[in-house]
């Protein structure tokens, strides 16, 4: 079995990730700032195929300590989503960009045999919604998050050879439950809030996004790991569930919690607006959700209903540092 590391590993979709390797049997290092909390990990601190090295993406020699003995590399370090990315957008570029620079030159160097670069479905922006955006589709920026993860990505694909599998994963908004519990993602908040507030909030309401549980993510990288190189190398793959209106979010939200209120709210900004094919991943990767978004918000509300999240609106549970 490979061993794996993780960067990023104690986030919303690492932690998550890890479980899932640790599963197979996989090794599995985690190189984490710790900047949001270690508490989604610290049960696993005494596996016997775990490891945390507690380091920052953009420090070299921190990364090749990381890197040491390890035969593939997920990269989910990231500044996510625009209020976090927005606060220091050169952090973000430092991060999201230069740091995914640094961990991908190293592990060519050291000789590590795969790279997977976790990147965005946000790259695709504002796109014709009539027809599903592919993995050759243009890429338009409209936020430095997207920005710096188009960066990322044609970097990391250019450094791609024979002997060192390069594979960038465009993730759809996640939702669901996670040890890193995020109510900041959209199908998360609009559950929280309609819980909580008994109100929703939505900006532009017929604007499309596409959407995937976040443990079909997990599944989703580990079928890239168990693809032959010659079929990944080189590749990009969107990992996508279904796409979705965002009034339609609101609306099978209400189906759970009747009564909640809607406040719309129709802006000048350019917002995301794009439906994303997963047509690639389910023939190449054989990647298919099985974790419906209705299914996701049952089991966010079930959390919210039996007090596991005391205080839902707490800083801990967005992406902020």
């Amino acid at each position: 079995m490979m061993k794996i590391l993780v960067a990023g590993g104690a986030g919303y979709i690492g932690s998550v990730l890890i479980r899932q390797l640790l599963e197979k049997g996989y090794t599995v290092t985690v190189f984490d700032n710790l900047s949001l909390g270690g508490d989604a990990i610290i049960d696993l601190l005494s596996h016997k195929k775990f490891q945390l090295v507690h380091g920052d993406i953009r420090n070299k020699k921190q990364i090749r300590t990381a890197l040491k003995n390890i035969d593939c590399v997920v990269n989910l370090a990231a500044l996510v989503g625009e209020p976090s990315c927005n606060k220091d957008p050169k952090e973000t570029n430092d991060i999201n960009y230069i740091g995914a620079r640094n961990l991908c030159d190293l592990s060519k160097s050291l000789g590590i045999k795969r790279f997977i670069q976790i990147s965005t479905c946000s790259n695709y922006g504002i796109s014709d919604t009539r027809h599903p955006a592919t993995e050759d589709s243009p890429l338009y920026s409209n936020s430095i998050y997207s920005t710096t993860k188009i960066a990322a990505e044609k970097y990391v694909l250019k450094q791609a050879t024979p002997d060192f599998c390069v594979t960038v994963l465009r993730l759809a908004t996640a939702y669901g439950i996670s040890p890193r519990m995020r109510f900041d993602t959209l199908v998360n908040e609009f559950v929280r809030d309609a819980f909580v507030n008994k109100k929703i909030v939505i900006y532009q309401p017929h604007t499309w996004r596409s959407f995937v549980h976040v443990w079909d993510i997990a599944k989703a990288i580990i079928l890239c790991l168990h693809t032959s190189t010659d079929k990944v190398n080189g590749h990009v793959f969107n990992i996508v569930n279904k796409n979705y209106q965002k009034q339609e979010l609101v609306d099978f939200v209400k189906q759970y919690i009747p009564g909640c209120k809607t406040e719309r709210i129709e802006t000048n900004t350019q917002i995301r607006d794009y439906n994303v094919s997963s047509i690639k991943a389910k023939k190449t990767l054989g990647f298919k959700a099985t974790i419906s978004l209705k299914q996701g918000m049952k089991e966010v509300l079930r959390a919210l209903e039996v007090g596991i999240f005391k205080n839902p609106n707490d800083l801990r549970y967005i992406n902020t540092n």
